[in-house]
């Protein structure tokens, strides 16, 4: 380290890529910072950008936010979508605060969890957004995440798997439980 704990130029250039990436995880959460302040809101937004996106490697993954209308309306055509498309429809409910639904989004790039998730179309519900929405539904939140397969009609079909299924949230023991589940 150089004087009073700033780094030298030639801790630098000894080790560029540890710094670059520390450099430009750094830009990216004053970037995200500078972007709350000055909004009018009184707390940053959820997801912080040192957090991985949501995505999925392997499928379309759309976030449905709640807007005014059925819950059922919307996942029926998201479930004619994935039909068009030829995969599985799954309803996720998750949150960006979940251990478990992390530990999927980080482990999406191991070749058991591509797997798991081949041919799947999961549409992905913010549970604390939706949790007021829910009654009247079939969907039952539990544990996160959770997932629930649907119909063609955006009805829940009744298997449901959950992030309490698989222990300890490491892809050798999540990607054979979702596998079985996803491929049934």
């Amino acid at each position: 380290m150089g004087v009073r704990g700033w780094v030298s130029a030639t801790q630098v250039t000894q080790y560029p890529i540890q710094y670059s990436q520390c450099f430009s995880k750094f830009c990216a959460w004053l970037r995200w910072l500078r972007s709350c302040a000055g909004a009018g809101r009184n707390r940053p937004r959820k997801n912080p950008p040192c957090w991985p996106p949501r995505r999925r490697a392997t499928s379309p993954s759309p976030t449905l936010a709640y807007r005014d209308g059925k819950l059922s309306d919307s996942l029926k055509a998201e479930a004619q979508k994935a039909a068009a498309l030829g995969r599985k429809p799954f309803v996720e409910f998750g949150e960006s605060w979940c251990p478990p639904c992390i530990a999927i989004e980080q482990s999406l790039d191991d070749p058991r969890m591509a797997e798991a998730f081949k041919n799947t179309y999961i549409i992905q519900l913010d549970f604390d957004e939706w949790k007021p929405h829910l009654a009247g539904t079939d969907f039952r939140v539990v544990a996160m995440p959770i997932y629930y397969e649907i119909d063609k009609n955006g009805r829940s079909t009744g298997r449901t798997v959950s992030g309490g299924s698989w222990g300890a949230d490491t892809p050798e023991n999540m990607a054979p439980v979702l596998k079985s589940y996803f491929q049934k």
